[in-house]
């Protein structure tokens, strides 16, 4: 039997052992963070719900126009509607209405950066500083940011 510490006293904690473990406590770290990042992706989604977002457009329609050039004018800002975002950490951006073909422009300054819907039909997943995706035309529900750091999107039709 061994003997144990004085009446009134506590044991001593056990010594971590030497060489190696800050990689192991890196290791932790990196996970705890990943955890985090995962957390408050899935909080933004489930906060969100239903969002549509409404993208930029460049001009309006004049109210001298005939029906034909109104139409014509509608089709065409329908289909050149540019969305722009921004954000630090995860963010829900809800459901995009991608009009034609475009391309999808992102920056951000933190070593994480991801976007993807529900369906995973719009995937970006980095490491680097900014980057360009192609979008093609469609409806992405459930579009989601997790990043680390702040960070800018742009989607843009293509000419």
């Amino acid at each position: 039997m061994t003997a144990g510490p004085p009446p009134g006293q506590h044991p001593r904690p056990p010594v971590p052992p030497s060489g190696g473990g800050s990689s192991a406590l890196k290791w932790i770290l990196g996970i705890c963070a990943a955890l985090a990042m995962l957390m408050l992706g899935c909080a933004g989604l489930i906060a969100v719900g239903s969002n549509v977002q409404t993208p930029t457009t460049e001009s309006e329609t004049p109210e001298n126009e005939d029906g034909s050039s109104k139409e014509r004018r509608r089709r065409t800002r329908a289909a050149s509607k540019t969305y722009r975002f921004s954000g630090n950490g995860g963010k829900a951006l809800g459901t995009l209405r991608i009009g034609r073909a475009s391309t999808l422009r992102w920056t951000n300054d933190g070593g994480v950066f991801t976007v993807q819907d529900q369906a995973f039909g719009l995937t970006v997943n980095s490491q680097g500083s900014s980057g360009t995706s192609q979008v093609s035309a469609g409806t992405y529900s459930d579009v989601s940011v997790n990043a680390v750091g702040n960070w800018t999107i742009r989607i843009t039709p293509n000419e």
